[in-house]
């Protein structure tokens, strides 16, 4: 029985125990844990580590300048069980998050309490401060970045003491001194170096030094930066819109410069004079602005060639609807009413349509145009004037010669020159029907007949049809007699190649073997090559101009393009880059040079047009516009 009742109660305290051992278990596990910091926190990519303010749950984060925020993943700790972005579970170093406005992070303790902390990424200032280009003129410079040095060299006699520089900086502004600068627009003094102060975005700088070097000596043919703006003039005539072409210049004693072309207005071309200064300015003195127009009733009519008078009146001779037409002006741009109809004289020449392509002043104050006249075929066709602007019934027919150079032929002048002896030179092209163009010259007296010493009853044609098509474009006389022309010259047998060309006659008419290679120079500037002006120096230099291009289509970005030679038709090396050079007028635009001449300081004047993109070849369709450039002679 005692035995009985010492088992119940090992058994009831080993029951008790093991109910006891069950019990402190079960309360253990349930104390959860209410933990819920983040404690570190960080980009890896771009490198960042955060601060974090543990009494205001906030981290800040800065990452550099530059960094797109919009997709950053960051990789963190934290003692809760999970962390959410709005509905989302962040996974450290995979979940990414738009950082742009500040980002709260939940943190969910054990427990299930939570923690908020506001993430704020700022994006480090720009600490960039650098000149990463500088150019003055369109010249092109070096930047020692080392150094912090930036050096050009301008043209000889370039006046440097207020120039605007063009650049571009990776810094938040750039002074010189006290004065902001804004590219392209700031002028500075560059007789001393200039020291252009860079400051980026955090506030830090930089300071460049700045040498513009003025060359020592002439470079024959560098653009002239003291001409215009950058040596350049380009003048929109009327509302810029219609377009313009420059067509011929002549300069007039006290060195202003008188251009003469053609603008559009509306449905019809008006004859379109500027007068610009020595410098390039418009003259304002001179019609409005410095621009006079001329139109006719319903017709179009243009200026072709201009020539100034020794009374400082401007005569300028065009076409008019198919006709011969002169126009007079007066020295301020007012037409001359003492000159035909309120200083316009129109006249018909038989075949129609006729054109007028040069022009020349007699020594007895005469005017002599010439162009071509007829349609399909068509003839060499001169008219001669008196000073009062009657035609002049001694010359030719009726003051009119027509020359037929071959028969079923297109005839038609292009250039015009006075000999000492007062006869008459003229030198264009002739087209035989189904053919090429060859060259045609004829001399005339005095009276308008063919001068029968001259070539072949006064007419010389030089023609090579299988291989060239050549159009003589400009003439010159020199001193002793010989007619040096500038020629065209297409070569038929590439069939994608052009040259400018100088030939030269005896006064006989016979080609001058001791000219050049047998009576022939030529350049090729670029692949398509055109002259249209040409002009002796004092010296006895020839001086040929044109457009040139590297493209066969005579739109596609073609530029002006001058050459010189001596006067035996040397190419002379010293001028422009080994005898030639070529100026761009603008970007995206095709410039053609008409016409050129030399003022009395020796520097030569060209002008043309610069058509822009969209703009028709003849100078007249949107977006052309007057150009005249100056050069180094």
């Amino acid at each position: 029985m005692k035995k009985a009742v010492l088992w119940a109660l090992v058994c009831l305290v080993l029951a008790f125990g093991l109910f006891s051992c069950g019990s402190s278990s079960s309360n253990q596990s349930g104390a959860s844990s209410s933990s819920k910091a983040i404690t570190a926190y960080s980009f890896s990519n771009p490198p960042a580590i955060g601060t974090i303010n543990e009494t205001d749950k906030t981290i800040a984060i800065t990452v550099p300048h530059g960094t797109d925020v919009a997709a950053l993943v960051a990789t963190f700790t934290t003692t809760g069980a999970s962390v959410k972005v709005g509905g989302t579970v962040q996974v450290g170093g995979s979940t990414p998050n738009n950082f742009t406005n500040s980002v709260v992070y939940t943190v969910t303790a054990a427990d299930g309490s939570t923690a908020d902390y506001t993430v704020t990424v700022t994006v480090a200032l720009n600490s960039s401060k650098a000149i990463t280009s500088f150019s003055i003129f369109d010249i092109p410079c070096s930047i020692n970045e080392s150094s912090k040095t930036i050096s050009l060299s301008v043209p000889y006699g370039t006046d440097v003491s207020s120039l605007a520089a063009t650049f571009t900086t990776t810094g938040a502004s750039v002074m010189v001194g006290g004065t902001v600068q804004v590219s392209g627009t700031t002028t500075n003094n560059f007789r001393n170096p200039v020291v252009y102060t860079v400051t980026a975005t955090d506030g830090s700088t930089a300071q460049y030094i700045i040498t513009v070097i003025v060359a020592s000596t002439i470079v024959h043919g560098d653009i002239d930066l003291n001409f215009g703006e950058n040596g350049k003039v380009l003048t929109a005539i009327g509302n810029g819109s219609d377009g313009s072409s420059a067509n011929s210049l002549a300069i007039q004693a006290d060195g202003k410069i008188v251009v003469a072309g053609a603008t559009r207005n509306g449905s019809y071309n008006e004859v379109a004079v500027v007068r610009y200064n020595a410098d390039g300015s418009k003259d304002l003195s001179f019609g409005s602005g410095g621009v006079v127009t001329t139109a006719v009733n319903n017709a179009s009519i243009e200026g072709m060639a201009v020539k100034v008078q020794t009374d400082g009146k401007i005569i300028v001779a065009g076409n008019a609807d198919g006709k011969f037409a002169l126009i007079r002006y007066l020295t301020d741009g007012a037409a001359d009413s003492t000159f035909g109809v309120n200083g316009l004289i129109i006249t018909d020449v038989n075949p129609y349509p006729a054109r007028v392509y040069a022009l020349t002043l007699q020594d007895d104050d005469k005017y002599v145009v010439a162009g071509s006249a007829g349609a399909g075929s068509a003839v060499f066709a001169l008219a001669r004037y008196d000073l009062n602007g009657n035609i002049d019934s001694n010359f030719g027919s009726s003051g009119i010669v027509v020359t037929q150079i071959n028969e079923y032929s297109y005839d038609s002048i292009s250039a015009i020159a006075t000999q000492t002896d007062g006869k008459i030179i003229v030198a264009g092209y002739t087209q035989k029907q189904g053919s090429h163009d060859g060259i045609a010259l004829a001399r005339y007296d005095n009276n308008g007949n063919l001068d029968v010493s001259f070539g072949v009853n006064g007419v010389v044609v030089v023609d090579d049809y299988a291989s060239w098509s050549k159009h003589a474009n400009a003439l010159v006389i020199q001193t002793d007699g010989k007619i040096i022309i500038a020629v065209s010259a297409f070569n038929k047998i590439t069939g994608s190649s052009s040259q400018i060309q100088l030939m030269r006659f005896d006064m006989s008419g016979s080609l001058d073997a001791s000219f050049g290679s047998n009576g022939i120079s030529s350049i090729s500037v670029q692949t398509w090559n055109w002259a249209s002006a040409l002009l002796i120096q004092d010296d006895g230099r020839l001086l040929v101009a044109g457009s040139s291009s590297n493209s066969n289509q005579a739109d596609s970005d073609s530029n002006f393009a001058l050459a010189r030679f001596d006067g035996n038709g040397l190419l002379d090396t010293s001028f422009g880059n080994g005898g030639a050079l070529m100026t761009d007028i603008k970007s995206n635009s095709s410039d053609f040079l008409a016409a050129i001449a030399l003022q009395n300081d020796d520097k030569i004047v060209a002008t043309g047009a610069t058509l822009y993109q969209g703009a028709s070849t003849s100078g007249t369709g949107n977006n052309a516009v007057f150009t005249v450039v100056r050069y180094w002679l």
